[in-house]
């Protein structure tokens, strides 16, 4: 999470996950694009990480 939160800041992101992220006027869409790309691999870690933690907590609920 901190990570994908450390990259949101540097493009200028005031809030948190999933929020829309405007393109500063300074940065080519190139290299835009692949620090969205960078920030989408980051929280795709953290929902794989939280997905792996709510299915050990079903099994230990017995669910």
């Amino acid at each position: 999470m901190r990570r994908a939160f450390k990259l949101r800041k540097r493009l200028g992101a005031d809030s948190g996950d999933g929020d829309y992220i405007a393109k500063p006027r300074w940065m080519r869409w190139r290299t835009y694009d692949r620090k969205l790309e960078e920030i989408a691999a980051a929280e795709e870690v953290v929902d794989a990480h939280l997905l792996g933690f709510v299915q050990k907590l079903d099994r230990r609920l017995g669910r």
